[in-house]
């Protein structure tokens, strides 16, 4: 897939005037073995790294902020994070893959790093762009999308 998508409800995409950017400043960080990411079977490394960046971002990145930025290539799953599970309006950013070494940003395709991902059906995929920031280059695309166009599917996937 040349395209990844990435899920902003309406308010968040206005305040922000449609950049993307990332929660927080690095994508190297130690793991403490008492946080809960800290699994049995999922690979945390001694010290600060990339892995333990990508783990810890995916679990909760709220809690564990980072300098990525969470994508997924599936619609549906954007369609359900820009409209909070169909309870906001939202947009639909559009990112071009073939457009993003020529920016310098890392995707880090979490279901191939994480042995145990928190959501495996979001697929996620988090960009790392050089400044926190995402290039609009690499934007192709923002879609509006109306919290009535979402069917009643909560984060798990279930309805």
């Amino acid at each position: 897939m040349n395209k990844l998508y990435r899920g902003q409800n309406l308010f968040g995409h206005l305040e922000n005037n449609g950049v993307i950017s990332a929660k927080g400043d690095s994508f190297s960080r130690s793991m403490k073995i008492n946080e809960p990411m800290a699994t049995f079977g999922n690979e945390c490394t001694i010290g600060p790294s990339e892995k333990n960046s990508v783990i810890s971002h995916q679990y909760d990145s709220n809690q564990y902020p980072t300098a990525g930025i969470s994508t997924t290539p599936l619609y549906e799953r954007a369609l359900f994070y820009a409209t909070s599970g169909g309870r906001n309006d939202g947009v639909i950013y559009v990112i071009s893959r073939c457009k993003m070494t020529d920016h310098g940003i890392k995707e880090f395709d979490v279901n191939r790093i994480v042995r145990y991902p928190k959501l495996v059906m979001d697929q996620e995929v988090i960009l790392v762009p050089i400044s926190n920031t995402l290039p609009a280059e690499v934007i192709i695309e923002v879609i509006m999308v109306e919290a009535e166009s979402v069917h009643s599917t909560d984060s798990s996937g279930c309805q």
